[in-house]
């Protein structure tokens, strides 16, 4: 036991490292909107309604706790106080993998080495947007679900309802991801219903012998006793759901995005490149080589499992993390029936302890100098527009990756990194905000548009299709321009 609790203040004391390391200074578009939306929140409450654009659109509020909680921060501590959050929810992230993975599979080396490995691939991934939290959810989302399996302790049926209620009020736009996770038991369940009938028939062919050799050949035999559990939490946590004061956004909002065009256009919610993803692609390969090696059985809801992430993660490269978070169980069980003397057991976690200081310190030290905010958005431009441009007047059209920056520095936008939100079926304008800036930015040509939209104000960044357009014409005039942005205005 004594040795046991020492192991387990080192893997503490190595995933706070860890997250001290990956996690990044410089903040992303969606922390600006997510400080606003929560200030907004406070101070006036939740009216479906959007304040910070120049359309008159609804706003779903997806996630309006998790806006609450980091306006909060950021009012009492600033974006240091954001920056440590981040280390911490990386912190929680890390310990939650990790004592999670260890009680269900009892292996604590392998565990940690899992944890540390999927933190480090989890890098870009870390930041101030409610898929931080979500991870956590999800990883305490799979534990309650093999824990209720094994045991059938009804006190797991509470903690996911809680989870349940928790996703649909902090990022109701992943809520039926949470729901996801409950397939492999069930399908799993239903392939065992139809074997034990295949098993009861009295016709006997070729084909039933050869699947019945299969099947017991590869898969293991599980204890399906405590599967009404499940099946019973699978519907309390769609209750959950309705535990919300956003109109049940979470039943609608996942049917809504797939209606929109965002998906063909954002980069993150582009199919995976896997040659721009080497290290991904190295993690696939491992997980696949182990699952197969040290196994020669498999639990049929873990191939369901595993390859349905998998499917998710090459459709959509943000659904890597969910690969990286959920997949470290599977490794994790995978992993564990390696057996390693004392010997081995103490060289490999002083090797590990060294890499992860010495990975770690590269990271930090790569990352100590970076700004809060990236130069990349346009500071003295917003600087301004503050200062000269009176706002109540102004339409402004604005690039999308710079539209969160913009609206946290109280300038009213035409799009920000809320993109679903300019999409026709959430905006019932009948016309879709988003398509039109699609248009305007890809073929340079903005006339109508900008006459439909009445812009008189424009910011973009310099040598764009727009500005060259806009150059050509007498009718606009720049009033502002720096090395990267120029701002144009109509005569």
């Amino acid at each position: 036991m004594k040795k046991i609790r020492k192991f387990d203040v080192l893997a503490i004391i190595l995933i706070i490292i860890m997250s001290i390391g990956i996690a990044s200074k410089t903040f992303q578009n969606d922390t600006f909107y997510i400080i606003k939306v929560g200030e907004l929140i406070v101070k006036n409450g939740i009216d479906m309604i959007d304040h910070f654009s120049i359309h008159n659109i609804m706003y779903p509020y997806e996630h309006f706790l998790y806006n609450i909680f980091i306006y909060f921060i950021y009012n009492s501590f600033g974006f240091l106080g954001l920056y440590i959050s981040n280390i911490i929810f990386t912190i929680i992230l890390g310990i939650i993998m990790y004592f999670g993975t260890k009680k269900l599979y009892k292996n604590s080396i392998i565990s940690l080495i899992i944890t540390l490995t999927s933190l480090l691939l989890l890098k870009n991934f870390i930041a101030t947007r409610a898929q931080l939290i979500s991870y956590i959810i999800f990883i305490l989302e799979i534990y309650c679900l093999e824990s209720l399996f094994k045991s059938g302790k009804k006190k797991y049926i509470l903690f996911l309802f809680i989870l349940a209620v928790l996703l649909a009020n902090i990022h109701a736009a992943v809520w039926p991801m949470f729901f996801v996770l409950f397939m492999p038991y069930i399908a799993s369940y239903i392939i065992f219903i139809l074997k034990k009938g295949l098993l009861k028939s009295k016709k006997t062919n070729d084909f039933k012998n050869y699947l019945i050799k299969i099947s017991n050949k590869y898969f293991i035999e599980e204890n399906y006793n405590n599967i009404k559990y499940i099946i019973l939490s699978f519907i309390l946590c769609i209750i959950g759901g309705f535990i919300n004061p956003n109109n049940n956004q979470c039943f609608t909002y996942f049917i809504k995005v797939k209606m929109g065009n965002t998906l063909n256009i954002i980069s993150e919610h582009q199919p995976t490149v896997l040659y721009n993803n080497p290290c991904f692609l190295l993690y696939i390969f491992i997980t696949f080589l182990f699952f197969l090696f040290f196994k020669r059985k498999f639990k049929i809801r873990n191939l369901f499992l595993i390859f349905g992430l998998l499917f998710l993660a090459l459709s959509s490269e943000r659904h890597i993390a969910l690969f990286i978070t959920i997949g470290s169980f599977i490794l994790t069980e995978s992993f564990s029936s390696i057996k390693m003397t004392t010997k081995t057991k103490k060289m490999v976690t002083l090797f590990v302890s060294l890499f992860i200081i010495f990975i770690s310190s590269i990271i930090f030290y790569t990352n100590y100098n970076d700004k809060y905010i990236s130069d990349y958005y346009p500071i003295k431009a917003a600087n301004f527009i503050n200062k000269n441009i009176n706002k109540k007047n102004m339409r402004l059209f604005n690039e999308y990756n710079y539209g969160s920056y913009l609206l946290f520095k109280g300038i009213p936008v035409f799009i920000d990194s809320r993109a679903n939100l300019y999409t026709k079926p959430f905006n019932k304008l009948g016309y879709d905000i988003f398509d039109d800036y699609d248009k305007i930015v890809s073929t340079g040509k903005y006339k109508k548009l900008f006459k439909k939209y009445k812009i008189n104000h424009i910011l973009i960044e310099r040598n764009s299709k727009l500005d060259y357009s806009l150059r050509c014409n007498k009718n606009y005039k720049i009033i502002y321009k720096d090395k990267k942005f120029v701002i144009f205005k109509k005569n």
